[in-house]
């Protein structure tokens, strides 16, 4: 599950909830963002097209990477 709420704090408190359920959390990752093989994603990260994440980079959960940001 993904929670589909822009504000980041907001995102985090209906995450958290569906945590609390133990409910599975995914990621969401455009097709055109480009993410190392060793950069980690944490849950219910969002990473949205053209964003770029190098290598050994850290996006802890919750995270929201925009369109086109590196």
């Amino acid at each position: 599950m993904v929670v589909a709420i822009g504000n980041p704090a907001l995102r985090q408190a209906w995450q958290q909830v569906l945590e609390q359920v133990a409910a599975p959390l995914g990621v969401v990752l455009h097709p055109r963002a480009i993410v190392s093989a060793t950069a980690q994603l944490g849950p219910g990260s969002v990473v949205l097209a053209g964003a770029v994440v190098d290598h050994d980079a850290i996006c802890g959960a919750y995270s929201q990477l925009g369109v086109n940001c590196g």
